[in-house]
């Protein structure tokens, strides 16, 4: 009988790139036949949910009910894969404190204000998200993000996966020290052919960005 222990849960957060974070890796999982259900600012995919399907709407979580109802969605759906994009707010009041989540993405830390609170709050807000973090893996993007050490330090999580979307760093990043302490790059994990992607055709417009992606000789 299915559990909600059965299923993924992953909650992706950060300054830039959750948005788009989380939905390709919701298409991607969709691609390979697995059972996935995304809410996003972009987009809204829960087979069993009533939200029109396909149609992009603004969504922010204002209560711990809310996650429940999603919860109590992702069971009906026998999902595998609960994905979530955590906002700043959200985090700050609290919403998320008992999901228990598989994993938690930072895609981006940018020292600065979002243009509706300064900067240290915004830190905070993310540090907040992976604060001694135990169960969790900690998944956190370390190209051009110049905090990222002393983040890492404050937020004492114990399962800390550094990633970056290149192969490997310049040695005389101040990221090397982090590299040498047995942390690992996703791509060392996987294995290149698993994660690098070529965009083989990209569309901007004043509205979105349409873009064709290659992976693993997919389009």
């Amino acid at each position: 009988m299915y559990k909600l222990e059965d299923a993924k849960i992953i909650g992706i957060t950060g300054t830039a790139g959750k948005t788009s974070t989380a939905y390709l890796l919701h298409q991607y999982l969709k691609s390979l036949g697995k059972k996935s259900i995304l809410y996003c600012s972009a987009l809204v995919d829960s087979p069993a949910g009533y939200h029109p399907k396909n149609e992009t709407m603004e969504i922010s979580f204002g209560s711990e009910l809310q996650i429940v109802n999603i919860l109590k969605e992702a069971i009906a759906y026998e999902a595998e894969y609960i994905i979530l994009e955590c906002w700043e707010t959200a985090i700050l009041e609290g919403v998320f404190d008992n999901v228990p989540f598989d994993i938690k993405c930072l895609t981006k830390l940018i020292y600065g204000s979002n243009g509706h609170i300064d900067a240290e709050t915004v830190y905070q807000h993310k540090l907040k998200f992976f604060k001694d973090e135990e169960d969790a893996k900690c998944l956190i993007n370390i190209r051009g993000d110049k905090v990222i050490s002393k983040f890492i330090n404050e937020c004492n999580a114990k399962n800390i996966i550094l990633y970056d979307t290149f192969d490997e760093l310049d040695s005389n990043t101040s990221y090397n020290d982090w590299y040498n302490k047995n942390r690992v790059f996703i791509n060392k994990i996987y294995g290149p052919n698993e994660i690098k992607y070529n965009v083989e055709k990209i569309n901007p417009t004043l509205n979105n960005t349409e873009a064709t992606l290659k992976i693993a000789n997919n389009i």
